[in-house]
């Protein structure tokens, strides 16, 4: 497919790797940091059951999922294992809920669970759906946890309703950001198109085309690799313009541009509308056979629409004149001298008869 529009991707997750494991370490931290002050608050026959949730589960949890962004691909993947990571590390804290009620009747904080889903939510940034599954999972753990054990009393129900609630604003902040966020790609995507597209034609517009070119440019200079310039003018238009209107003459840009798509159709090729009814080309590696092939298809297909023109011209029909320039780029090259070379023999064209191309080098003309 040739190129004539670009897309530049842009991510659904904004976080890049190094972002998810700088994240996660602070995660980490700040479970480390809170196993101190834990420590001095909890008897010392529950230290050993505290511990083993913290660093048998919660931690190893965590640092598996920073393991895994080495992994080729893993960002895939990274949204699932964010949300297992934070289920894991959530039931451990039930369980040592559990735990500690069971073996000391104390009544252990139930709030990580809201710094764990925060956490998930708005640092790791789970996407909408995810963040649906996390939170139905966290809180069916909750209300299992208070319908079992009589650990908060009365007050289970009202632990469990602002749990719900909790977890519920949190889903909704995500929906909200998850739908503001969609809205921005997309109108990132038409602003990308918008500057880099000709938004009649689908083509590439002047400076996206002059970009491409200077890259592909450099390309030949330090390969070698000769370059091929097609330089493309619908005849009369203007008078085909005033005879049948604007939308005609705008039905017959985009056939033009349709023809050339039809025409170049590598991954290398270039094409540009360049201004009004002029259109430019850009070929590599494209021998004098391959550039009269192409030439010729081009003048074929408008002998084939038979799009009758203004009457009061010569011609009865609509068509384009070719300019056609090739050279092995040096140092000296730049793409406006490659392209002035193209407008001579396109002018060369024109004052011949139109309705054929030219191709410099040798002065071939054929119609």
């Amino acid at each position: 497919m040739a190129i004539s529009t670009y897309n530049e991707p842009i991510s659904m997750h904004p976080l890049s790797m190094e972002q998810l494991r700088l994240l996660i370490l602070l995660g980490i931290l700040s479970i480390t940091t809170f196993v101190y002050f834990d420590l001095q608050l909890i008897t010392e026959s529950l230290s050993a059951g505290y511990l083993v949730s913290r660093f048998v589960f919660q931690l190893p949890a965590a640092m598996i999922v920073v393991g895994m962004t080495y992994v080729p691909h893993f960002k895939k993947r990274m949204q699932t294992a964010i949300m297992l990571s934070l289920i894991v590390i959530t039931y451990s804290n039930y369980a040592f809920i559990i735990y500690a009620w069971k073996l000391e009747s104390i009544v252990f904080p139930y709030e990580g669970t809201f710094l764990y889903s925060y956490f998930a939510l708005f640092v790791l940034r789970l996407g909408f759906k995810r963040a649906l599954l996390y939170c139905f999972v966290v809180l069916i753990g909750f209300i299992a946890l208070i319908a079992h054990y009589p650990i908060y009393g009365s007050s289970s129900p009202i632990n469990g309703s602002f749990v719900a609630i909790t977890l519920i604003v949190g889903l909704f902040a995500t929906y909200h950001l998850d739908s503001t966020q969609t809205k921005l790609t997309t109108l990132n995507q038409q602003l990308s198109l918008l500057s880099t597209q000709d938004p009649l034609t689908q083509l590439l517009n002047r400076r996206s085309y002059l970009q491409r070119f200077e890259q592909l440019l450099s390309y030949c200079q330090r390969t070698g690799t000769s370059v091929s310039v097609f330089m493309v003018d619908i005849d009369n238009f203007k008078h085909y313009n005033d005879h049948f209107g604007h939308l005609a003459g705008d039905d017959a840009i985009v056939k033009q541009a349709k023809i050339l798509t039809r025409t170049f159709q590598r991954d290398t090729d270039i094409l540009c509308r360049y201004g009004g009814e002029e259109f430019v080309v850009v070929v590599l590696d494209c021998t004098p056979q391959d550039c009269e092939r192409m030439a010729s298809s081009i003048l074929q297909h408008w002998k084939m629409e038979r799009l009758p023109h203004a009457p009061e011209l010569d011609s009865a029909f609509l068509s384009c004149s070719i300019g056609v320039y090739s050279e092995t780029p040096n140092s000296d090259s730049t793409p406006e001298s490659i392209l002035k070379q193209a407008d001579d023999a396109l002018y060369l064209a024109k004052d011949q008869g139109k309705a054929r191309y030219v191709r410099l080098e040798t002065c071939a003309t054929v119609s």
